[in-house]
């Protein structure tokens, strides 16, 4: 970390996976957390915009021009243990992952089911946790950011200081560029 005053390591519960229950989020590489973090929106899936997973090329938010999300909020843990390999490399190291406060959006999100009955698999669909926006998200809407160190720490900050977030979120980028 650059500047660790900044951010709280946030600590796991029972399981490694407990830090993401709750709540929905928005995983993204370093260079577009700062893209999004300038602009303040979370802009939909296009495929001129750079991604890390090449499945993405195939997604149903690239289909659609939708935002991709992870959908923890009533999720057993259970499942999310048992399901993490669908999942997990979202939430791996280098990754900025955004919290999302859905009643700061225009509408509800689209669930996975609501995605495969449309589309039948014939799209990349992660079953039980996935979801969209078919909106871009507004800055104001993400309360909460965090950052993937590595698989054993993570950090949070609130999104109370925009500038600030973004400051160090270029840092970051910027000693990942000069490695």
């Amino acid at each position: 970390m650059r500047d660790p005053a900044l951010w709280e390591r946030v600590e796991p519960g029972e399981s490694e996976w407990d830090v993401w229950i709750g709540a929905v989020w928005h995983s993204t590489t370093l260079a577009n957390a700062s893209a999004i973090l300038d602009s303040g929106v979370i802009l939909p899936s296009r495929p001129d915009r750079p991604f890390r997973m090449p499945q993405t090329a195939n997604s149903y938010a690239l289909h659609k021009g939708y935002v991709a999300l992870f959908d923890f909020r009533d999720a057993d843990p259970s499942l999310i243990e048992r399901e993490h390999f669908k999942w997990s490399n979202y939430f791996c190291p280098d990754q900025v992952v955004l919290e999302v406060s859905v009643d700061q959006l225009p509408e509800s999100l689209i669930s996975w089911r609501q995605a495969n009955a449309e589309t039948g698999y014939r799209k990349v669909i992660i079953p039980y946790f996935e979801a969209w926006s078919r909106h871009a998200i507004p800055i104001k809407a993400v309360p909460s950011v965090r950052y993937i160190l590595d698989w054993n720490t993570t950090y949070a900050r609130s999104l109370d200081d925009v500038g600030a977030v973004s400051s160090e979120i270029k840092g970051l980028l910027d000693d990942a560029r000069n490695a």
